[in-house]
């Protein structure tokens, strides 16, 4: 069966369901995941649904049984990576984000494995695995410290870093400012996510 590859750098959980969902509707299930690129397969067009939630901050002890309970629903399960707000040692990394505070993955386990990607057939029902607003205003302010805290690691980065270049090289100051710069840049789109989410949380404690 013909695959295709394609390349989606976004993070956020909400632009990616959406953009498998459009896949979906043109006839392109997805197959798996790597790193980078996301595989597709030929089906029938609008035949999957697809779901996408941030579960950087699961044990992989509670990602697992996630995703068994998932897979006895009928709902099958990817995971994509990827890969912010962590600092790495060897085959541990430390998330300032979890649920509880900090959090350690490791590989297997919860590493690579910060978006959880769910399936179904589209039955015609909406795909709602949390209807509960209270729930929803929890899940959404886990996402936006994450974004929130590597916004901020970013910007400290850019302002207090120093990178390490030869001194004796004549051009260090301008690549300095320059690799500064683009700390800022890939900063703002995280600060963007954290204000968005920020402004869903406050719409859900307006309902009533």
């Amino acid at each position: 069966m013909a695959q295709k590859r394609i390349l989606n750098l976004s993070v956020m959980p909400d632009h990616l369901e959406q953009w498998l969902n459009d896949q979906a509707s043109k006839g392109y299930r997805l197959a798996r995941t790597s790193n980078l690129f996301y595989i597709f397969e030929d089906c029938e067009p609008s035949r999957y649904m697809y779901h996408v939630e941030f579960a950087a901050d699961y044990t992989s002890k509670e990602l697992k049984a996630y995703r068994e309970s998932l897979t006895g629903a009928g709902i099958r399960t990817l995971t994509k990576n990827i890969n912010f707000g962590k600092f790495a040692i060897g085959n541990v990394r430390y998330r300032p984000y979890g649920r509880r505070g900090a959090s350690f993955a490791s590989s297997p386990g919860n590493m690579n494995a910060e978006l959880l990607i769910m399936e179904k057939y589209n039955d015609g029902l909406p795909f709602k695995v949390n209807t509960d607003r209270q729930v929803q205003i929890m899940y959404y302010q886990k996402i936006r410290s994450a974004f929130a805290v590597v916004a901020i690691l970013l910007l400290l980065t850019a302002l207090f870093g120093r990178p390490n270049l030869p001194r004796s090289w004549e051009g260090v100051n301008v690549m300095e400012a320059a690799l500064k710069a683009v700390l800022v840049l890939i900063c703002i789109p995280f600060a963007s996510a954290a204000v968005r989410y920020s402004r869903k949380i406050g719409a859900l404690k307006r309902e009533k």
